[in-house]
């Protein structure tokens, strides 16, 4: 799922739904002029600021694993 399709499925949630994205595509996207964000193409620039990370990076590199341990960014 690229980051047009995956801010397009979180938009159009229904009210109830708990399903949530990162801030940084948010963001990335609501920069974008009204007309921009319906184009798949503006969405998912290649030097477009958010690119979405994988699991295993985001696993490793972004949550401590113990208590107290540092975090890379």
């Amino acid at each position: 799922m690229d980051a047009f399709d995956r801010f397009w499925h979180w938009a159009n949630r229904p009210l109830e739904s708990q399903l949530t994205i990162p801030a940084e595509l948010h963001r990335a996207v609501m920069e974008l002029a009204p007309e921009d964000r319906r184009d798949r193409a503006a969405v998912n620039k290649p030097q477009h600021p958010y690119q979405i990370p994988n699991d295993e990076r985001l696993r490793r590199d972004r949550w401590p694993s113990r208590v107290g341990a540092a975090t890379e960014t």
